[in-house]
């Protein structure tokens, strides 16, 4: 599954640090914007799903 290779540390979360071990030309503030739906700073389960399906 594609978030558990971003979830490095395991927590169910993918949060900044953890987006930055992938392509590092990707917009990660673009990706925040999009993708954390909740504004908490961090990507859970269910934003990450909705970031790919829309």
């Amino acid at each position: 599954m594609l978030i558990k290779e971003a979830d490095q540390d395991r927590d169910k979360f993918v949060s900044v640090p953890e987006k930055l071990y992938g392509d590092k030309d990707y917009k990660i503030d673009e990706v925040m914007e999009e993708f954390d739906l909740d504004d908490d700073g961090m990507i859970n389960k269910d934003e990450f799903v909705k970031g790919f399906t829309r």
